[in-house]
């Protein structure tokens, strides 16, 4: 039995359906690979890492903006720290992961995706 209490959590309303399926796939994954209750950061940044490359593809192909996908992405976290995985700190993690370089290379890179979306 998984620590968390929804180990394939519900994904925040509104969240792009293009990306729904992946990303449960992903949080899946980082469940599987950080088990431990005291893991919800290190879970948290393997997630960005992961999303990344699919919310850059996205925004390429004009599916999300790049303000809508960080605003999503901000969303996901925060719904998984705080209801989903039940951190004790959720407040402190949520800004260990605003300060991460993960986080900062997914602006980096929606950024970037954005300058090169079809137009």
């Amino acid at each position: 039995m998984s620590p968390f209490p929804d180990s394939a959590p519900g994904l925040p309303v509104s969240y792009p359906r293009d990306l729904q399926e992946q990303t449960r796939s992903i949080i899946s994954k980082a469940v599987e690979k950080f088990p431990s209750r005291g893991q919800v950061v290190d879970r948290c940044k393997y997630l960005i890492s992961e999303l990344t490359p699919l919310f850059v593809v996205a925004i390429r192909s004009n599916q999300i903006s790049a303000l809508l996908a960080e605003f999503k992405m901000a969303e996901l976290l925060h719904s998984l720290v705080t209801r989903n995985w039940l951190s004790t700190n959720s407040a402190s993690d949520e800004r260990k992961l605003r300060r991460s370089e993960e986080w900062f290379k997914l602006l980096r890179e929606i950024r970037r995706a954005e300058k090169y979306a079809e137009r």
